[in-house]
């Protein structure tokens, strides 16, 4: 046998085993997938087999019997859908396997999540996550060249991911009760979904780090820095969102520093996600720890990114991931788009090189929280709050801040008094120095040092 025609049939035969291989385990995924759904829904599925057929059922026909229009939240699924579609083309092209049952799925889950009020509010902005992560993958698999087995066998493992994720969320919609909640008597079908969420990005995320090495390695030429063919501003990248309010007078604190850092483990450390709440009452200080905390660890370039977000109330959350993708100039970022800048920067957080540190002020609840907690990565979060179970959950760790005792207090009242008769000099001196100063100017010092040190012992 020549040697150019062995090499030929070497190749031809492992992609014929490769082949095999996918066939069968894409066969078994669906079969499993299927003994998730209950009769009504597996006929809806094995119904929906292309794409056409998910815009002619879901996006056109409203997706619901009563004949209700397409609600808002499903109808910006279409681009995302798009990046999907793209996706799937290439899973069918290159493995040569069918991929009807994933347009059934996806199709019976957006039917659903129409429906269903609370599926509707997480669903979309899933689904959005997972579209945003296969457009990047779209974007390897085109500049692979000599990787295409490996692509290949990338995009086969998103494609059982996602299969695997679109049924576990059917069921939550359902409220099925899947193995984890008959093992453990309590099932909540919401709280699973998020964990599987958490998992999928999770998968995604090695997967995309993985084909892109594959595009660095077989791309031309020794001056390559990414996948996109354009020098990566993520890893040199500085960006730091401070709370508006300055703490320019810190006092002491340096024993509860020394706490935060050991529950987060540092910027470098090699643990996964961490996050600390400082939780205590109202006034204690928690915020401005939690801003000096911050600013210190911007300043010494432990983190290369650091954001403050305001968690008091879902708008303001809303509005502070707006801030951030405007400020970290995210595609597709806009003023108005609230609930796909959520997905761009908790994209971006999860995938991003960069070693980010992120605040949430004035949480009261972890169920306000949630839809805008960090997917599970590499970072660093910090809660201040005062509601102490935040520090169980979604914190990894608590530190209660009290107040000092007597004599910390008392060098504090000193310290107050010493930089407020600096401050009344300064300001005061110039004009007072051309003649004795008056009842009331006497009057309006003592109000404004009495003032003065009201809010700093309660703020």
């Amino acid at each position: 046998m020549k040697p150019r025609f062995f090499a030929y049939y070497v190749a031809t035969h492992n992609f014929s085993i490769r082949d095999r291989f996918f066939t069968s385990r894409w066969d078994a995924t669906v079969k499993r997938c299927e003994k998730l759904l209950g009769p009504d829904d597996l006929e809806q599925v094995r119904r929906i087999t292309s794409w056409d057929l998910v815009q002619k059922e879901v996006l056109e026909e409203a997706g619901t019997s009563f004949g209700r229009p397409v609600p808002y939240e499903i109808a910006l699924m279409e681009p995302t859908l798009g990046h999907l579609r793209q996706f799937v083309d290439v899973f069918e092209s290159q493995l040569g396997v069918s991929a009807g049952f994933f347009w059934g799925i996806i199709g019976l889950l957006l039917k659903l999540a129409a429906q269903h009020s609370q599926a509707l509010a997480v669903i979309p902005r899933m689904l959005k996550s997972f579209g945003y992560k296969v457009e990047a993958f779209k974007r390897h698999y085109d500049a692979s060249l000599g990787a295409l087995a490996s692509m290949r066998e990338a995009c086969f493992d998103i494609q059982i991911q996602l299969v695997g994720f679109f049924a576990i969320a059917v069921g939550s919609i359902r409220g099925v009760e899947g193995e984890e909640g008959a093992t453990h008597g309590k099932y909540d079908p919401w709280l699973r979904l998020q964990r599987r969420f958490t998992a999928t990005n999770q998968d995604f995320a090695e997967t995309l780090a993985r084909a892109e090495k594959l595009v660095a390695v077989h791309r031309p030429g020794p001056d390559h820095r990414g996948s996109s063919g354009e020098t990566s501003p993520q890893q040199r990248f500085r960006c730091a969102m401070m709370p508006s309010r300055k703490t320019p007078r810190f006092f002491d604190r340096v024993d509860v520093f020394e706490k935060i850092d050991q529950a987060l483990g540092g910027a470098w450390s090699s643990t996964s996600f961490q996050a600390v709440a400082l939780f205590g009452l109202g006034g204690i200080g928690k915020s401005s720890i939690a801003a000096r905390h911050l600013e210190m660890k911007f300043e010494s370039q432990e983190y290369d990114a650091v954001f403050w977000i305001h968690g008091e109330r879902t708008v303001s959350l809303r509005q502070s991931f707006t801030d951030i993708a405007l400020r970290l100039k995210l595609d597709g970022a806009k003023p108005n788009l609230h609930d796909d800048n959520l997905v761009l920067v908790q994209n971006w957080l999860q995938l991003t090189e960069c070693k980010w540190l992120v605040v949430y002020d004035n949480v009261e609840s972890a169920d306000i929280l949630m839809p805008y907690w960090p997917e599970e990565s590499h970072g660093k979060a910090i809660i201040t709050t005062r509601n102490h179970s935040l520090a169980y959950k979604p914190a990894t760790s608590g530190l209660e801040i009290s107040s000092w005792d007597e004599k910390t207090g008392s060098e504090f009242l000193l310290f107050l008094l010493k930089r407020s008769i600096e401050d009344i000099e300064v300001v005061s001196a110039a004009h007072i120095s051309f003649r004795g100063p008056s009842n009331g100017e006497w009057a309006g010092l003592k109000r404004r040092k009495q003032a003065s040190w009201r809010r700093k012992i309660c703020g």
